[in-house]
């Protein structure tokens, strides 16, 4: 007795202690939440197998017990797998709990997305096809995004959300000294913009997503970020009782340290509402202990007035409208926040000072190229597979398309792709189980999408019957060894006619080339590692497609083997590249149709990094690569011919590289193959220019954001000026999703780089280029980065001049043709196909504005279609073609236009029918909805996506 009277009296002096005098009310909107990765250390399947479906079982029995609980749902990939196993009488409760706002479906992509490596078809996809499933199944349009556990978030962020009509962007990882920082001054909620059309409401997480430390009541996960599994020890069960004789009532206690958390954290924010998320990885599996503390606290908390804190159950778009109501008025931000920095020394995310200072997020960025570029690949093949479609309704709409059958057509693909987009997929941070998972999946329905392309093409090409039309490229083999001609159809997505490079492997050297009117197109035999393949150029119509013919040709008249090129120098019309002959690097670059030339010097090196590097954190040893080779020259091969003039590279046994100027085409381009042969090596390519880009005496250098605009970056200066920069090369490396640029304005001089995939990239010293090109690191727990994979990997070179715009004029283009491939599909010509089939068509009866690109085009059903335009220059980028540009729909296709409704970015709900909210902030500016278009005349203004039905007559 007198053990337990001790016991007492200690607890109600703690009491006191924590909860002190009567503070100020704190409204706590508590969301309780799983965060669940569609793919990590396990595979997407078997996450919903053995986690994921058990959430939703279990939290669904919990809501239904008490009906002031409330949840939210993220990733639906996992909620339409759930949704489809549930009777109908499930699924009416589900949407009657949607309907009266105790579920939320929030953020509404297929997963929850990365912001730094994906592209801008990847995003959309990812929300096009969730939006389309809530919509469809539940008849609601999320309001607020929700990227709590990405690394680091995007200056796309703004345009791309307020596109998609949300209210509010729920961010969390940003630098930690950064995040500290704003703590102090209340900036955690903020009105984000990038200087253009677009805002957005921000608020960043204060703390992790876990639940408040020491209140999870879900004993048996695994632990939360950098720390260990909580227990009944740590996570004690709240127990109201006051009679129990075994387990004394310890509320008080609890309430009171709750309580105090609340006021801390609630002065970091500008009202008086705060917003605590519940839950954690794979979470609420098992419900109801968490649900039944929770309530116990939650009463306990809202009876005794004196610890000042009204706490509800609340989902997130509660809260947002909560401080929408307060109307206070809010600082502004126009930047993105990479790098992160961050490294856990304790549970529940407490962040380690020393350790993060030097834990640069910026690996992932590279991590995995294979993997990055497989995403890209599969995402252009479903791009190119959904515009055929839609073309050969407009061109022949009574054919049918073979491999395109219902309304599920090409789902698979976009849900796939879409899938990819999760921030421990495409980033590359998975298991290596998984991304061999991942590999497959891609492969799978990039050749599945390539089907419907040629199933496509078939049926456009019909006159009175369809040609056998494969994506399989053995077929020209097969044809031309049986002595017959090979059909190649060439298929261009774009809003514009563009000339395609058309590779081709073929088994001998006595083939040739010729067009639809039997003319003979230059073309050129060349051994790429090991396989012959033949190569020519093929002109193609927007929105359309054409065929060449490879035949068997005598000697005299077939394609010509790459020949030896004498001298030091290959060139086209538009660029001359110059090698050193002591070295066998590139010395020199002229642009020809500027008489400018600039010295240019690329090489390969290899930084060994140190046991923390691993597949999200950069960390060398040293600032100083070491080259590849390490001693001699780099073995130079030139060749020429009638299509291109190359200079092949081998710098070491793993590293080599084609350098390329093509006939006609105003880009150098550099294909690379490229493998890590030691551990704890990660290559990266350089680029030294003679540029002046250092005005300040720090170098200056642009990447983009996920193909949009490009954000500058300065070395050793973050975005939100914390520059003590603890690590001089991690720590100044950025995503380049497909766009590098220095530009030199005292000599008017720009250098672009364009990629087929996301990397990392800086420019450490004046003039310097540098990109990773690939990693291989050390374990991380479980998710191994030995990657033994080669690459082969594309970038393209383009320059021109600042003032005149001609600079940005050959790279806005260039980033939109480098990551949109054309696709190719091949049949046995036989003697007949001129006749029996159509050569060429176009669902177009015009091509675009030289400044608007077709983003997608893509059926609903057979007589509405989906059309996304984005204006690809930002203001100030060029004279004219930075200017808003109008374009009328009605005249566009070849089919008439009945009507045209302007939706939001994921096509699924009218703009008519979104209302944001306004807010107020210290920039001056309140922000309003887009305007829907009210006519057939569109107008874009700069780096804007505007997303259309068009229903069709």
């Amino acid at each position: 007795p007198d053990s337990m009277a001790r016991t007492a009296v200690a607890q109600l002096a703690l009491i006191a202690l924590l909860a002190g005098p009567a503070a100020a009310a704190v409204n706590v909107y508590l969301v309780p939440h799983s965060h669940d990765d569609t793919g990590w250390q396990r595979t997407v399947d078997q996450y919903y197998a053995e986690q994921v479906k058990y959430t939703y079982d279990s939290v669904l029995e919990g809501l239904l017990k008490n009906p002031e609980r409330k949840f939210i749902f993220v990733e639906i990939a996992y909620f339409s797998r759930w949704w489809a196993q549930q009777t109908p009488s499930i699924q009416s409760t589900v949407r009657d709990l949607v309907n009266a706002g105790r579920i939320e479906i929030i953020n509404g992509g297929w997963c929850m997305a990365d912001e730094a490596t994906p592209s801008l078809e990847g995003l959309i996809a990812n929300y096009r096809a969730g939006h389309a499933f809530v919509k469809d199944t539940l008849g609601v349009v999320p309001s607020v995004a929700y990227h709590i556990d990405p690394f680091g978030h995007a200056a796309s962020v703004p345009e791309l959300f307020a596109s998609m009509g949300y209210n509010a962007f729920i961010g969390n990882r940003i630098d930690f000294r950064l995040k500290e920082l704003w703590k102090t001054q209340q900036n955690l909620e903020f009105v984000w913009t990038t200087g253009g059309n677009a805002s957005l409401f921000a608020h960043i997480l204060d703390s992790h997503y876990s639940a408040p430390n020491t209140f999870d009541w879900e004993y048996a996960f695994s632990g939360g970020e950098g720390g260990s599994a909580p227990g009944a020890l740590s996570n004690p069960t709240i127990v109201a009782d006051p009679t129990s004789p075994f387990q004394p009532a310890n509320i008080a206690e609890r309430a009171a340290a709750f309580a105090q958390e609340m006021h801390t954290r609630a002065a970091w924010f500008r009202t008086e509402n705060l917003l605590v998320l519940h839950g954690d990885d794979f979470h609420y599996q098992s419900a109801r202990p968490q649900f039944e503390n929770l309530d116990r606290l939650m009463a306990y908390l809202n009876a005794n007035a004196s610890l000042g804190v009204n706490i509800r159950y609340s989902t997130i778009s509660d809260y947002v409208a909560a401080v929408h109501t307060a109307g206070v008025t809010l600082p502004c931000y126009q930047e993105d926040f990479y790098p992160y920095a961050y490294a856990a020394k304790g549970p529940y995310s407490v962040p380690d000072p020393i350790k993060s200072a030097h834990a640069y997020w910026t690996g992932f960025y590279t991590s995995r190229p294979a993997l990055k570029g497989a995403v890209r690949f599969a995402e252009q093949a479903l791009s190119v597979a959904s515009a055929a479609v839609a073309v050969s309704a407009m061109v022949s709409p009574r054919e049918p398309i073979a491999k395109c059958t219902g309304p599920a057509c090409l789902d698979l693909e976009l849900h796939t792709v879409a899938v990819m987009q999760h921030h421990d997929a495409i980033v590359g941070t998975s298991t290596p189980p998984v991304v061999e998972d991942s590999m497959m999946r891609l492969g799978a329905i990039r050749a599945m999408a390539d089907d419907v392309t040629a199933s496509a093409v078939a049926a456009m090409a019909a006159r009175t019957t369809q040609p056998a039309l494969s994506a399989d490229p053995t077929v020209v083999t097969s044809a031309i060894r049986a002595g017959h001609a090979a059909a190649v159809t060439v298929t261009n997505a774009l809003g514009w006619d563009r000339t395609v490079v058309v590779c081709v492997p073929v088994p001998g050297t006595g083939v040739a080339v010729v067009d639809a009117l039997g003319s003979t197109v230059p073309s050129q035999l060349h051994i790429d590692y090991g396989t012959l393949n033949l190569y020519f150029l093929a002109a193609v119509p927007a929105a359309g497609y054409s065929t060449y013919f490879i035949t068997p040709a005598k000697d005299s008249e077939a394609a010509s083997l790459s020949r030896p090129l004498d001298g030091q120098t290959i060139q086209n019309e538009f660029y001359q590249v110059t090698f050193d002959n002591s070295t066998g690097l590139a010395s020199m670059l002229v642009d020809v149709t500027r008489g400018k030339t600039t010295g240019l010097r690329q090489a390969y090196l290899s930084y060994n990094s140190s046991g923390d590097s691993n597949p999200y954190i950069f960390l060398p040893l040293n600032s100083t690569p070491f080259p590849i080779p390490d001693a001699g020259p780099v073995a130079l091969t030139l060749s020429s011919g009638p299509v291109f003039q190359e200079a092949f590279q081998v710098f070491e046994q793993n590293v080599s590289q084609a350098v390329r100027l093509y006939s006609g085409l105003p880009y150098v381009h550099v294909n690379a193959s490229v493998a890590v042969r030691l551990e704890f090596h990660e290559i990266v390519t350089r680029f030294y220019t003679s540029l002046q880009n250092a005005p300040n005496g720090k170098p200056v250098f642009y990447t983009d954001a996920n193909g949009l605009g490009l954000q500058q970056r300065t070395i050793n200066e973050t975005a939100w000026g914390i520059n003590n920069v603890t690590e001089p090369v991690a720590g100044n490396y950025y995503p380049m999703t497909n766009s590098f640029v220095l530009q030199d304005p005292t000599d008017d001089f720009q250098l672009s780089i364009v990629s087929d995939r996301s990397h990392g990239a800086t420019g450490l010293t004046r003039g310097t280029a540098e990109i990773m090109m690939h990693r291989r690191c050390a374990m991380d727990d479980t998710i191994s980065l030995n990657d033994t994979t080669t690459i082969h990997a594309s970038l393209y070179i383009t320059t021109g001049a600042i003032a005149d715009g001609s600079a940005f004029e050959a790279l806005r283009p260039l980033a939109v043709v480098a990551n949109q491939a054309a696709v190719l599909a091949f049949a046995d010509a036989g003697d007949s196909w001129t006749t029996q089939y159509r050569a060429s068509a176009t669902g177009f009866a015009r091509v675009l504005p030289p400044a608007i690109h077709l983003q997608t085009l893509q059926m609903l059903d057979s007589d509405t279609a989906l059309v996304r335009l984005r204006h690809i220059y930002a203001p100030g980028e060029h004279p004219t073609l930075s200017k808003p540009v109008t374009v009328d729909l009605t005249t566009l296709f070849l089919r008439g236009v009945k009507d045209i409704t302007e939706t939001i970015l994921s096509g699924v709900e009218p703009v008519s029918s979104v209302h944001r909210y306004q807010w107020r902030s210290e920039c001056g500016a309140s922000f309003t909805s887009r305007s829907p278009a009210l006519g057939p005349a569109i107008t874009l203004e700069p780096l804007t996506i505007r997303t259309f039905r068009v229903q069709l007559s």
